[in-house]
């Protein structure tokens, strides 16, 4: 790792589930020209601290798990070609994949106890929570909020909202969640290709019903009938008078924790893990020997992450129109 990713550094705890395979993450800059593959993490890579030459059988790996609106200011144009040789992002069509949760086909089916499923229902009372810290978004996902509230019960969190959960009490008030609500709002800062971040994830496991903008951008990363997606509808007001109809039928709710069998939710770090094992994975089975090329997401890095289309910046004003 040429870079911590933020505050934190990633170890050798990062290949703990794949013991099997032989390979280190090092942080120690000494062991450079002794690495495989050296991992950039765009937001912290500074310009003037960059190595001089590249291995002819190394590579140069960039990571990111944000989307194409936050990228570095400095490093992402100007690394942008003839730098990287692979690419490490939450994109299924990266070089390694770094999911921020999924979901996977549990080994043997769960029973599902409608008896206790319909008294956990029955104890909810509100509508929808929502934590937030980000009150202006290149999604806009704030302006369907302010119209969906205008129809049904939105409590806010955090910083845009009058509720509060200070960060010595995050564990009760996921259990305020869990217990409470019935519903919650998973509209991301931005509305990009693949970017689901663990908010998604983490609600699937708190057994409430998560509210996203696009059935297109989440139908492939969970199971049937696990969420509601508001561009099924053709306004705010028609999507709040379902959620009321649902509150009405502990019948028809209770579909929506039926996947809950068969599938389980993994949550985030473990997409991480699991890349950094397939990172490892794709070294060893390469030959030592020849000469690295840039894969065609790596050799143009930000034509291939920023391309057009691959951010709807006007979704939420098409919902709302």
């Amino acid at each position: 790792m040429w870079t911590s990713f933020f505050t934190e550094t990633i170890s050798q705890k990062y290949l703990s589930t794949c013991p099997e395979l032989k390979c280190s993450i090092v942080n120690d800059r000494k062991d450079f020209n002794n690495s495989r593959a050296v991992v950039f993490h765009d937001r912290d890579v500074i310009l003037k601290d960059l190595p001089t030459v590249r291995k002819y059988n190394q590579h140069f790996v960039f990571f990111l798990m944000e989307s194409p609106y936050h990228t570095s200011v400095e490093a992402y144009p100007y690394l942008s070609t003839n730098f990287y040789t692979k690419t490490m992002t939450y994109r299924r069509d990266s070089d390694i994949q770094i999911p921020f949760g999924y979901v996977q086909k549990r080994k043997s089916p769960q029973p599902f106890d409608l008896d206790s499923w319909y008294q956990l229902a029955k104890g909810k009372t509100k509508m929808i929570a929502w934590w937030v810290s980000n009150c202006r978004t290149p999604s806009k996902r704030e302006e369907y909020v302010a119209e969906l509230r205008r129809y049904i019960q939105v409590d806010i969190y955090g910083n845009c909202g009058n509720f509060t959960c200070p960060r010595s009490m995050i564990k009760k008030c996921e259990e305020d969640l869990r217990r409470d609500y019935r519903f919650y709002f998973v509209f991301e800062n931005s509305i990009c290709l693949d970017f689901v971040t663990e908010k998604f994830f983490d609600r699937l496991n708190d057994d409430v019903v998560p509210i996203v903008p696009s059935r297109k951008l989440y139908e492939n990363l969970a199971p049937p009938n696990s969420f509601i997606a508001a561009d099924d509808f053709p306004t705010p007001r028609a999507l709040a008078e379902y959620l009321h109809l649902l509150s009405n039928s502990l019948e028809d709710y209770l579909k929506y924790f039926e996947w809950k069998k068969e599938y389980e939710s993994i949550g985030f770090p473990y997409g991480m893990y699991r890349a950094f094992c397939t990172l490892c994975q794709s070294l060893l089975n390469e030959n030592p020997h020849y000469l690295v090329q840039p894969t065609p997401s790596a050799a143009n890095v930000s034509a291939w992450y920023s391309k057009p289309g691959v951010c709807l910046d006007d979704f939420i004003h098409q919902l709302l129109n």
